[in-house]
């Protein structure tokens, strides 16, 4: 796909140069997905030169900052201290908290106090997105520890959320909270704080029938996941969450109305949230800069998911489906095309990010399993993606079902039985087909 973009690029570049740019900015997302920092960083280049959009600057200084050089961390502050990026996204919180860091960054963190206090602010204002907040709270959170200002009030919730197992928040909020657990030592204090986190997070999935389960990952990692069962030999659906629940979005509604209908459900809590957080992904942000392998690994998680379900409660191999809620959608298709025991898809609110939309058609292809789209009427362009996305495939392949339910997430099925039902009807007709056989490839040539 790059190599087309580029040629694309170079074949508008005279007649159309807006349109050559946004191709060697979409180059730039891609390798900087995939952990490519210096190729990221000059194709951002190639697209600032043709087209001087201000996403191409930060994605520019995302990548810079990727590399992890002192040299290319002083370069991306002064490219979004530029003369005219003030007026980039001007009422944009990124871009506000972009021009905070770059003043610290250049002019020194007490010099840059006023900004990084209004930073702050920023970021508790409870409208911030949880993935802002977090990125950007790991960013700010040391300046102003360097320039004396009230870090601890960002560095508690992080440490809440790692549950501690993020050494950089640990460290920094070992010395921001100096005077402040006057009552006991801060790690004990660090402890209870995680298990205090811990136990709000888990008592709604507790109040829903859940059980906690321990998977076992390829790769050794602890990931969690909360089995919902509904008897032996029951059917089987393992969702991954998303790393950000939006409230009120419980599982309670679904999962009540689906064992039910005899369906067990497991949830799985993605790397870097909840009881999946562990020593080099304790937030969904350390996913930044490797989505694609971070992808691949969720993928793989679905399926242990799908092992430690059966070893529990002795699930129905033969009848398995696996899905995610909200942004998760590429890791279930990659689950499906690499899990023969997947017979069907099942997606929430699906968010497809512009890089993400060919890989999980590919893979859908490629796994040839029915897929169901659970749609509301809060995500309007989401939606007209998964549109795209479900022409694109056979017809045969893809059912879009749209919620009466308002908010996102698994709040899609709070408006009563109709939307689960459907579900659970949808997937009885899916498990008695046979698994399709993706078309072959077509040679090259």
């Amino acid at each position: 796909v790059r190599a087309r973009l580029a040629a694309h690029a170079d074949s508008a570049r005279a007649g159309a140069p807006l349109d050559a740019g946004e191709a060697w900015a979409w180059i730039g997302w891609s390798h900087l997905r995939a952990g490519h920092a210096d190729s990221a960083a000059a194709a951002f280049r190639r697209a600032r030169a043709l087209h001087e959009m201000s996403g191409d600057a930060y994605g520019l200084a995302e990548a810079l900052l990727s590399t992890r050089r002192p040299a290319d961390a002083e370069s991306a502050a002064r490219i979004v201290a530029a003369p005219g990026m003030d007026d980039a996204g001007a009422e944009d919180v990124a871009a506000s908290l972009w021009r905070a860091w770059a003043q610290a960054r250049l002019a020194g963190a007490e010099a840059a106090t006023g900004a990084l206090e209004s930073a702050r602010r920023a970021l508790l204002a409870p409208m911030t997105p949880d993935d802002v907040r977090e990125h950007w709270a790991r960013r700010i959170a040391p300046l102003l520890l360097e320039a004396h200002g009230d870090a601890w009030s960002l560095l508690q919730p992080l440490l809440a959320l790692s549950r501690g197992r993020d050494e950089a928040t640990l460290r920094l909020a070992r010395e921001a909270g100096i005077g402040r657990t006057p009552d006991e030592p801060f790690d004990r204090f660090a402890a209870a704080l995680a298990a205090h986190q811990d136990s709000l997070e888990a008592a709604p999935l507790r109040a829903a029938g859940g059980r906690p389960l321990a998977v076992r990952t390829a790769d050794g990692f602890a990931v969690r996941a909360w089995l919902f069962p509904a008897g032996r030999g029951a059917p089987l659906v393992a969702l991954v969450d998303e790393p950000y629940p939006a409230p009120g979005a419980g599982p309670d509604s679904l999962v009540a109305q689906l064992r039910r209908e005899g369906v067990a459900v497991a949830l799985l809590e993605p790397r870097g949230s909840r009881g999946s957080a562990g020593r080099g992904c304790a937030f969904a942000d350390d996913g930044w800069g490797r989505e694609d392998a971070l992808a691949a690994l969720v993928a793989r998680d679905l399926s242990a998911t799908s092992d430690a379900a059966g070893a529990a409660g002795g699930i129905d191999p033969r009848r398995v489906a696996a899905g995610a809620v909200g942004p998760r959608a590429t890791c279930a298709a990659l689950a499906a095309r690499t899990d023969a025991r997947v017979r069907a898809l099942v997606l929430v609110d699906p968010a497809l990010a512009p890089t993400d939309r060919g890989p999980f058609v590919a893979a859908l292809a490629a796994a040839g399993v029915p897929a169901f789209f659970q749609t509301g009427p809060a995500s309007v362009e989401a939606n007209s993606v998964v549109d795209r996305v479900a022409a694109m495939l056979p017809i045969r392949q893809c059912r879009v079902a749209e919620s009466r339910a308002g908010g996102k997430g698994l709040a899609l099925f709070s408006a009563g039985g109709t939307e689960a039902t459907r579900l659970s009807r949808w997937l009885a007709d899916a498990w008695s087909s046979p698994r399709a056989t993706p078309p072959a490839r077509p040679p090259r040539g």
